[in-house]
């Protein structure tokens, strides 16, 4: 049994306990408003069901995600969540986040046509681990939302920093050895840029200069990212590195791993929390989504010279003049 007939063994025995006098797939229709011949093809698994279905159907017949995305079918899991965003504890959620991600590149070191596609809305990860303030920073942004208030000094005191920067070390390393494309937007940079003026403008949380400190690895960081895009490889010129920019918007950051003949779609909610996808089915079609975004796309690393330059002098302009306000201030 896979994750989605669990899901409608599930609501089966919650409609009969009602004792409905509709019919099992007209029901399931109804609520999720499609045909009594889509509710089928749901019901007998030859169609997935969207995420948003998911939702529909738990919070219909009040039943837990976690009993649901936690199944673990003989075939594989169809959709699993990251529950580390739940954690009380800081120091084990951000350790636990990045092992993850060391463990994740590591493994495609092995495999062969190991591959790496990103759709950035927000800087990637893979490229924090170089600067791990930055990285940091990014978890205590997302731990400061409706939570307690608490300084970003006092969030970083609670952190494993050594054992995090050298795991940010390794992953940095591993990502050199793994081709690797992605997309990004003129606005990719822009999600940390106001985060970084937030903070300064509306609450004491955080010293501003940590704050210029941060802006100041910002730069950096587009310096590599360019040194990369300059050449289109990693690795002195082993490893190839794409990098596209993309007109349209990118609602979620998003990761297509190829490990092999095998592909995983992994969807990023927050910082450490997110979806990830195994079913062949889905993985397809995120592999023709993202296909779709690099043909509208237009191709900044190796050549395309002015695009890059332009890109990347627009993107830092942005980061100075705010490393100017603040200091005005």
């Amino acid at each position: 049994m896979n994750i989605q007939q669990h899901l409608f063994e599930i609501v089966k025995s919650k409609i009969s306990e009602t004792q409905d006098n509709i019919a099992y797939p007209e029901r399931i229709a109804e609520i999720l408003g499609i045909s009594v011949g889509a509710a089928y093809r749901r019901i007998s698994g030859k169609t997935a069901i969207t995420f948003k279905e998911l939702l529909i159907l738990c919070k219909r017949f009040d039943i837990s995600m976690d009993e649901i995305l936690n199944f673990t079918p003989e075939k594989g899991i169809f959709i699993q969540f990251s529950d580390s965003a739940v954690w009380e504890n800081n120091r084990a959620r951000c350790t636990h986040y990045i092992e993850n991600l060391y463990e994740t590149l590591y493994g495609l070191t092995s495999s062969v046509n190991g591959e790496l596609i990103l759709a950035a809305r927000d800087i990637p990860v893979y490229h924090l681990v170089n600067f791990p303030e930055l990285l940091f920073f990014k978890f205590y942004s997302e731990h400061i939302q409706g939570t307690a208030e608490i300084s970003y000094n006092d969030f970083c005191s609670q952190l494993d920093k050594d054992k995090i920067v050298k795991t940010c070390e390794q992953a940095a390393n591993i990502w050199k050895q793994i081709p690797s494309k992605e997309i990004w937007t003129d606005r990719t940079i822009n999600s940390m840029l106001r985060l970084l003026e937030y903070n300064e403008n509306t609450c004491a949380l955080i010293e501003k200069a940590s704050i210029l400190l941060l802006l100041e690895e910002i730069l950096e960081l587009m310096d590599l990212i360019k040194k990369y895009a300059n050449t289109g490889n990693k690795n002195n010129g082993k490893i190839p590195f794409s990098m596209y920019l993309c007109p349209v918007d990118i609602k979620y950051d998003s990761t297509l791993i190829r490990k092999g003949d095998k592909l995983t779609y992994n969807i990023s909610l927050f910082a450490d929390n997110g979806i990830v996808v195994n079913n062949v089915s889905l993985c397809i079609i995120a592999e023709k989504w993202i296909n779709n975004l690099i043909a509208t796309s237009t191709l900044i690393s190796g050549t395309s010279s002015n695009e890059r330059f332009h890109f990347f002098q627009t993107s830092k302009d942005r980061v100075k003049d705010l490393i100017s306000k603040i200091k005005k201030s």
